[in-house]
């Protein structure tokens, strides 16, 4: 069957290339590109002349330098560096700071997550890791400080969240009625005498 956009030798390299190469996607795109066609019109071509991936032979996962991908130790970005650390090294055991927490972090001792020697890493628990960082200062600049307990102005109650000086009933009470509850012979913390 003769398949009129392709060569004779176009046709011969797509079998080839379906016959003997794994079914993986980068290898698909260097072949179309150094054929000149699109890797869907490939394919289409290929599924014509009965090749499928069953006929084809498994992807073989390549690792470290045996992978077409690899770029060795030439890491550009930190968040690849911080990948590549995490996939060296397991962090386990029990943090190298407090020697307590168990340890599920990896610090890099001189701030550069590029730097994955061996003797650059230590396994520490997320607070020692946020101090060692700096992060758990900048935490705590930004967290509210917590006030202690007031009394209330009307009832003398201790309580955290105050309305203009009302414990949270004193306050209802004001919302529903427009005026202060009165308890007892105190008004505002004040003894009073009515007037006769």
């Amino acid at each position: 069957m003769k398949h009129s956009s392709f060569s004779e030798y176009e046709q011969d390299k797509i079998r080839q290339y379906y016959l003997t190469t794994p079914t993986d996607s980068f290898y698909l795109k260097q072949f179309s590109k150094e054929l000149g066609y699109s890797s869907s019109r490939i394919c289409e071509f290929a599924s014509s002349l009965g090749l499928t991936k069953k006929n084809r032979p498994h992807v073989v996962k390549y690792k470290a330098e045996r992978s077409p991908l690899w770029v060795g130790d030439n890491v550009k970005t930190v968040d690849l560096g911080r990948q590549r650390a995490r996939k060296i090294y397991k962090a386990n055991g029990i943090c190298a700071e407090c020697l307590n927490a168990p340890a599920v972090d990896i610090h890099h001792k001189d701030s550069n997550p590029l730097n994955n020697s061996p003797d650059n890493i230590t396994f520490l628990c997320r607070r020692c890791h946020m101090d060692a960082d700096g992060r758990l200062e900048v935490l705590r600049k930004f967290s509210p400080t917590v006030k202690p307990p007031k009394n209330c102005i009307l009832c003398n109650k201790l309580e955290k969240n105050l309305r203009k000086g009302r414990c949270h009933s004193c306050n209802e009470y004001f919302r529903r009625h427009g005026v202060d509850k009165v308890i007892g012979e105190y008004y505002k913390g004040v003894k009073f005498t009515k007037a006769a």
